[in-house]
């Protein structure tokens, strides 16, 4: 897991053209996305269409990753960050995030954004160093 620094991040809603700004927390993501070879030795499922134990998994729907964050989570004797089948979910199929968990989740859409654009606030993203 890599360290991204707190700060700011404009979000755009481009069907409404509504801007938003978030303020950020420090947080930490993982540097590479999660493998077929990982997702398959924590869920036991090979869901992907490629087939490749280095290549990224794909095919997994929102609710699949949140399992497997929380699969992975109590593999390594964290916390799961997300409560299953959460009240007022489409056929009790929803999750939500339980902020004071230490294990894994997905980024919050504005934290995917600020670590993304790499300390710049453009549309593009910055420069990516070590």
């Amino acid at each position: 897991m890599i360290g991204v620094p707190a700060g700011k991040v404009t979000l755009t809603d481009r069907r409404t053209q509504h801007s938003w700004t978030v303020d950020v927390a420090a947080h930490e993501l993982a540097p590479f996305p999660v493998t077929q070879e990982q997702y398959t030795r924590v869920t036991g499922e090979r869901p992907s269409s490629a087939t490749g134990e280095r290549l990224p998994v794909e095919g997994v729907s929102w609710l699949d990753a949140v399992r497997f964050c929380n699969a992975l989570s109590l593999r390594e004797g964290l916390s799961p960050a997300y409560r299953l089948g959460a009240e007022g979910a489409e056929g009790g199929e929803g999750a939500a995030w339980d902020t004071a968990a230490d294990g894994y989740r997905l980024p919050t859409e504005a934290e995917w954004e600020h670590a993304c654009r790499a300390g710049t606030t453009g549309a593009r993203y910055g420069p990516l160093d070590e």
